[in-house]
C-alpha cells in the first residue's frame, strides 16, 4: 500500500479522504481491474485509494449538483404544509394569536422554497452558492430546537431513537449538509477548478 501511495506521490489513507487513482498508475496493474491490498485482508479496486488534500472537492463532485436545493423542497414543503394547515399541531393549544404566527412561519418557508426552485435548475455560480450558504444557516435552527428536545427526552428517559424530534435533527442535519455542499461547490470549486 505505501509503495503505491509513493509512486503516485500521495500518503497512504490516514484520513478520510479520497482521490481516484487509475489502474495504470498503480504499478502492476495494467488497467485490467487489478485490487490493491490494503492491509488486514482488505482489498480494493485502485480507482480510490489514495489521499490528497484536495479530497474534499472530489467527494463534493461526485454529489448531483444543487441536491442540497432539492433535499430543502422535498424536506420544507410537508412542513410548510403542516404550519399552515394545523398549526394547532405546533403549539398544543388553541391560540389564535399564535396560530397567525405559525402561519406568517409557513409562508416564510414556502418563500424559501420557491427561492431554492429557483436554484435547482441553474448551473452552479457565486449567487447559487450564496443562497444555498443561506439556506443552510435555516437548518441550524430547526436542528438545534430537535436536539434540545431530545436532551429533554432523555432527561425523561423517553425514546430517542425512534422519536419525531431524532427524525427532525437526523433531516435537518441532512439538509444543511447538503446545501454546504452546494455552497461549496459553487462558491469554491468554480474559482478552484
Amino acid at each position: 500500500m505505501h509503495d503505491a501511495a509513493r509512486h503516485l506521490g500521495g500518503t497512504a489513507i490516514s484520513s478520510s479522504y479520497l482521490l481516484q487513482a487509475t489502474d495504470k498508475d498503480v504499478p502492476g496493474g495494467g488497467g485490467g481491474g487489478s485490487l490493491l491490498n490494503l492491509g488486514r485482508g482488505i482489498t480494493t479496486p485502485t480507482t480510490s485509494v489514495i489521499c490528497s488534500p484536495s479530497c474534499p472537492s472530489q467527494l463534493v463532485r461526485m454529489l448531483p449538483p444543487h441536491l442540497g436545493f432539492l433535499i430543502h423542497v422535498v424536506i420544507e414543503v410537508p412542513a410548510c404544509l403542516s404550519f399552515a394547515l394545523f398549526p394547532s399541531r405546533q403549539l398544543g393549544m388553541h391560540t389564535p394569536h399564535a396560530h397567525a404566527v405559525i402561519r406568517q412561519y409557513a409562508a416564510l418557508i414556502l418563500a424559501s422554497v420557491l427561492v431554492a426552485l429557483v436554484f435547482v435548475d441553474r448551473p452552479p455560480d457565486d449567487t447559487s452558492g450564496k443562497v444555498a450558504a443561506a439556506l443552510a444557516v435555516y437548518h441550524v435552527a430547526p436542528s438545534i430546537r430537535s436536539a434540545t428536545r431530545l436532551t429533554r427526552q432523555a432527561r425523561f428517559r423517553k425514546a430517542i431513537i425512534v422519536s419525531e424530534a431524532f427524525l427532525y435533527l437526523v433531516v435537518h442535519v441532512i439538509c444543511f449538509v447538503a446545501l454546504l455542499c452546494d455552497a461549496w461547490s459553487a462558491l469554491y470549486m468554480e474559482s478552484h477548478p
